[in-house]
């Protein structure tokens, strides 16, 4: 998963760059462009994004040139607009983009603008740290630290995991997250009552953030965070995977070495126009579907080895 860095962290790698502004930009997008779009901001010194339900938002510290990253922003959501078909996105469509300037002090309160309790599920609710929330008798409560990475609850393909965990999900279960982020699949596998949660991803600052919830989470069965250099061993009986079709699709090999017999994996981050392709290379490597859930313009699937 993609981390989403605070302004904290970008001091700490930053030291001659220090800023107490910061440029907050406002963007709507479709959801097939989010991801590419993600990808420039970061490129153009972004220093955290965080998707809504209608596009993206976006910080920038005070030192960059802001109108000449206004301009890049409008060349590039123009052309994917004109690739897409998607002419309600072009630049000079009615508020598609706006942009701010906000003070450091209130980087956590312009997360929390658009970061408040989700519910999942009639089980399952997220809350943003701090806020005050009051759970039914049946309500699991995960906490999530908002602006930390992507994986706070906010995403379809998020959600679509937990909804998919709640119903497969046993508690004799050892439960895999690869590619945890910001930790939200492994909290709520460990519980909705998982024997064991072992989770990994390869950027260390997600795994320092993935402690950091764990922590507001407390009591909390342990979950073992691999190290970026160190593969999960041993066995488990379901895998969760929130990532992209080609990255899936890649960890195949990978998912029938951890599977145990009649081990199951539940995958995520697969756009509907890309299911239909997806579902082929399953065949193809022996993989069976089980269930498929969407959402948006998502899809999350069961899945199985075949034999």
């Amino acid at each position: 998963m993609k981390v989403v860095k605070r302004p904290e962290d970008f001091r700490k790698t930053n030291e001659a760059k220090l800023s107490h502004r910061w440029h907050q930009v406002k963007l709507r997008l479709s959801s097939s462009t989010k991801e590419l779009m993600t990808a420039f901001l970061f490129r153009w010194g972004c220093i955290g994004v965080e998707e809504t339900d209608d596009g993206l938002v976006a910080y920038f510290p005070e030192e960059v040139a802001i109108a000449t990253i206004k301009r890049q922003i409008e060349q590039i959501v123009g052309a994917l607009s004109v690739r897409t078909n998607q002419t309600n996105w072009q630049p000079g469509s009615r508020d598609w983009l706006s942009i701010d300037t906000i003070a450091e002090q209130n980087w956590q309160l312009a997360w929390k603008m658009y970061f408040k309790p989700i519910f999942i599920s009639q089980h399952i609710v997220i809350v943003p740290e701090g806020e005050k929330f009051v759970p039914t008798p049946n309500q699991i409560v995960i906490v999530i630290r908002p602006g930390q990475a992507f994986g706070t609850g906010t995403h379809p393909t998020t959600q679509l995991v937990l909804r998919a965990l709640e119903k497969w999900l046993s508690p004799d279960m050892r439960v895999l997250d690869v590619g945890t982020g910001s930790g939200i699949l492994a909290i709520a596998a460990a519980k909705l009552g998982a024997r064991s949660v072992v989770a990994n991803d390869i950027d260390p600052i997600a795994l320092e953030n993935a402690h950091q919830n764990v922590q507001l989470n407390q009591p909390l069965p342990p979950i073992n965070f691999l190290p970026p250099s160190v593969k999960p061993a041993g066995k488990f009986d379901l895998i969760l995977a929130n990532l992209t079709s080609q990255v899936l699709l890649e960890l195949l090999p990978d998912f029938n070495l951890w599977l145990d017999h009649n081990g199951k994996v539940i995958a995520s981050g697969i756009l509907q126009e890309a299911k239909e392709k997806f579902v082929a290379n399953l065949h193809i490597h022996d993989w069976k579907l089980l269930e498929q859930i969407s959402q948006d313009e998502w899809t999350c699937l069961v899945i199985c080895p075949k034999s």
